[in-house]
Order: structure tokens, then C-alpha cells, then sequence
């Protein structure tokens, strides 16, 4: 054991040396820092090694690396030598592998080395990483939508990264977050295409086929099949079908899409009190930008889209108290009891 670990310290020798050389920590602090270490080593080399120890050791590496800096950055300093900015770092990588390597099946250990490599830009690493611990953790679907996100965002990659979220999928076909984030990647692909078109200014192509391809793609007819194939794989989820419509209206000129999702809820889903208080709000979503003769029409609307689901639905206990929440949302936005008036007859049938 004590041989592994003075061989440990000594590849630390040259960081060490240059922050010395550099001014960054005194002699006194350098000792500190190796005693420190010494002690860490030895609590990592026994058996059993606790996960609690790897922790402790990142927790002192990062926060050396933080006083580092903020020195580095008040006496001026411009180390040539690698060994001065990215040794600390490099250590925390090398705690970390070996964590993960002794604990591979703690997924929050997995969690806090992708955190690690996101916040340092070690995108290489990072996709190493997330590779291994997809392979070893294929049922955690959070997992796989990092991945999907790295290779979509950070890597520039669509492609890979729709792959990434397919295959995830064919392992877990029943998550609603991964057929939700899957679903978003590809509203985000098609409005990144599109600003892209806009800005070359390829507003209409003279090939026919082409012209009417690229209208599909633009009217986000991708998305809507990942919505469809989503609803047969996870049945029966109102909450499901709803927050599809909540990313649907994060982009612009989806209207047409959204109609898609309200009908799939009223022919699927109307004898459930959820799916009437979704047809009611879609009328509520704007009504910040309305004037007040718009908002009391709108109002009779929501109404009436509640009068019929209360003569439908198999909950209608439940729908009431959606019914009575935006009254009172209504009560209170404006300083009036006319919704009330109208809801007391219906109340009372």
C-alpha cells in the first residue's frame, strides 16, 4: 500500500513544483497540500474503500482548483506549463474513473463525474463517460437524454443524437421524460433548420418535390410522429398528451400541430375530467393578451367546455374542482363574482 501511494505522490511532483515556482502556494502550503493527499491516498488504497472517501478527495481537489484560480488570477500569473493550470483537474478525473470503476452500479456517481466533464468542456471525456455508464445503466432513461442532448447540442450532431434517443427508447419504451425530451430534439431540429434557411435566405426552392418535402419537414410532421408512436407506447396518460402541448407552444406556428394532440385527448381520452380541464385552459393560455370584451367571451367559452364535459365524463366530481379553481382564478384576476353567478345554477342541478 505504501508503495502505491508514494508512487501516486510522486507523479504529483511537477504541478506541485510549478505552483510552488509560480507563487500561487508558499513552501508551507505545498506541505500542506502533500500531507493532505497522503492522507486521502491511504484511505483510497484500503479494503473496503468507501465511496464516502473518493468524494472527500474530489471535494479538496475542486476546491484547491477554485483557490488556484482566483490566485492565478490576482497576482497575474501565465504558466506556460501545463502541469500548473490542468494537474488538479486531471486529478479529479483520475479520482473519478477509479471511483466509478469500484462503484459502477451508483448511477449518482456516474451523475456527478457527467457534471464534473460538462462544467471543465472535457467533451471527449464526457462522451466517453456517458457511453460507459449508458452501457452499464441502459434502464435509466435520464441517461440516455443526456446523451442524446451532448451529441444534439454540444456535438452538433442531429443525427447521432436522434439515434442516441431511438435506441434509448427501444429500452425503454414506456418513459414519458425520454419520448418527451426525444420529441423536444426534434422540435429544436426543426426550428434550428429553419433560422438557418432564413438566414441564407432560401426562402422557396424551384424544385417542386423538394419545395413540398421541405414543407412537410418545416410543419413539423417529425415531431408529430414522435407524438403518435409516443401515445401507443405509453396509453392512457392524459398528463402525457398535455405536456406535449405545453412544448408544442414553445415554438412558433405549431398551432396546427396542437389541434392534433386536443383531438387525440376529445376522441380518446373524454370520459376523463383531465381531458376537459385541457380543452377548457387551451382557451385560457392567452388571455393575458386579450382585451376585456375578448375575455368575457372567452369565458363563456371555458364555460361551456366545462358544461359539456361535467354531461360526459365519468369523474365529474373531480371536474368540478377544476371547475370551481378557475372560477375562482377568474374571481380573483378580475374582482367579480359574475362566473360564480353563472356557475350557481349548474351547481345546484
Amino acid at each position: 500500500m505504501a508503495e502505491v501511494v508514494h508512487r501516486n505522490l510522486e507523479l504529483m511532483l511537477p504541478e506541485l513544483e510549478e505552483l510552488e515556482r509560480s507563487g500561487i502556494f508558499s513552501p508551507q502550503e505545498i506541505k500542506e497540500i502533500v500531507r493532505r493527499r497522503r492522507g486521502m491516498e491511504y484511505k483510497l488504497q484500503r479494503r473496503p474503500v468507501r465511496r464516502e472517501d473518493f468524494l472527500r478527495a474530489i471535494t479538496y481537489e475542486l476546491n484547491l482548483d477554485r483557490l488556484r484560480k482566483v490566485r492565478k488570477k490576482r497576482l497575474g500569473v501565465t504558466s506556460a506549463r501545463r502541469d500548473a493550470d490542468y494537474g488538479i483537474q486531471d486529478r479529479v478525473h483520475s479520482l473519478f474513473k477509479r471511483a466509478v470503476k469500484r462503484f459502477k452500479a451508483d448511477v449518482r456517481l456516474w451523475l456527478q463525474y457527467i457534471d464534473f466533464c460538462r462544467k471543465s468542456r472535457h467533451h471527449v471525456t464526457l462522451g466517453k463517460i456517458l457511453a460507459r455508464a449508458i452501457a452499464l445503466h441502459p434502464n435509466k432513461p435520464g441517461l440516455w437524454v443526456m446523451a442524446g442532448k451532448f451529441q444534439f447540442e454540444d456535438q452538433n450532431d442531429p443525427s447521432s443524437g436522434r439515434s442516441t434517443m431511438q435506441q434509448g427508447l427501444r429500452s425503454n419504451p414506456s418513459s414519458t421524460h425520454l419520448w418527451l425530451e426525444y420529441f423536444r430534439m426534434e422540435l429544436m431540429h426543426v426550428d434550428k433548420m429553419k433560422k438557418r434557411r432564413l438566414m441564407l435566405g432560401l426562402e422557396k426552392s424551384e424544385d417542386e418535390e423538394l419545395e413540398k418535402l421541405g414543407a412537410e419537414f418545416f410543419s413539423y410532421e417529425i415531431p408529430s410522429i414522435v407524438f403518435q408512436q409516443a401515445v401507443k407506447a405509453v396509453p392512457n396518460n392524459v398528463q402525457f398528451l398535455v405536456s406535449f402541448i405545453d412544448i408544442y407552444r414553445l415554438f412558433e406556428r405549431s398551432e396546427q400541430r396542437q389541434e392534433e394532440v386536443y383531438s387525440c385527448l376529445r376522441r380518446d381520452y373524454s370520459h376523463l375530467a383531465d381531458c376537459w380541464e385541457a380543452l377548457a385552459r387551451r382557451h385560457w393560455t392567452n388571455i393575458d393578451t386579450t382585451t376585456l370584451t375578448e375575455v368575457s367571451s372567452i369565458e363563456e367559452v371555458v364555460e361551456g367546455c366545462y358544461r359539456e364535459g361535467l354531461g360526459v365524463t365519468v369523474q365529474p366530481s373531480s371536474l368540478w374542482r377544476h371547475y370551481l379553481k378557475w372560477c375562482r382564478e377568474v374571481t380573483e384576476n378580475e374582482g367579480t363574482d359574475s362566473t360564480q353567478l353563472r356557475v350557481g345554477p349548474i351547481y345546484f342541478v
